[in-house]
């Protein structure tokens, strides 16, 4: 697990390095009708790691020690 989660955390990373330099009208808008923004994928890999029912969050294993 924890080998699992250093990699998560180099993802996060990676993604905070791309996304920060972004000007917030950048990070807000839609880049077509119909398309995410990259703040809505963001959103939704937050939602999707954090509320998934499916499995523990890591929020919550992290706070747990068991990993």
């Amino acid at each position: 697990m924890k080998k699992a989660l250093k990699r998560l955390d180099s993802v996060h990373q990676k993604l905070i390095s791309a996304i920060s330099p972004l000007e917030p009208n950048i990070y807000a808008q839609r880049p077509a009708e119909g398309e995410w923004s990259v703040a809505e994928i963001v959103h939704h890999l937050y939602l999707a790691e954090e509320l998934s029912p499916q499995i523990t969050p890591i929020s919550q294993i992290r706070k747990s020690g068991s990993a």
